[in-house]
């Protein structure tokens, strides 16, 4: 995908690969009759906690390579 440029159809092929297998994994967990925005409003936190996680743990791996002092809460 170029900037500037408009998506191809090939693009949102792709894309919709990757998209809706992880939709449909979290609507699937989630309780009968779950509406779409639920849905949608469930990934944004998840991909919210999976941020904080890999930021962690990115900087729990940082630390074998130099000692940045004490962690600040």
């Amino acid at each position: 995908m170029k900037r500037g440029k408009p998506i191809t159809l090939e693009e949102i092929k792709e894309l919709s690969d990757k998209w809706f297998p992880i939709f449909n994994e979290v609507h699937s967990r989630l309780p009968e009759g779950a509406t779409v925005e639920e849905t949608l409003q469930v990934m944004e936190s998840l991909s919210k906690l999976a941020g904080a996680e890999i930021a962690a743990k990115e900087r729990d791996d940082s630390k074998f390579f130099y000692y940045r002092g004490p962690e600040v809460a």
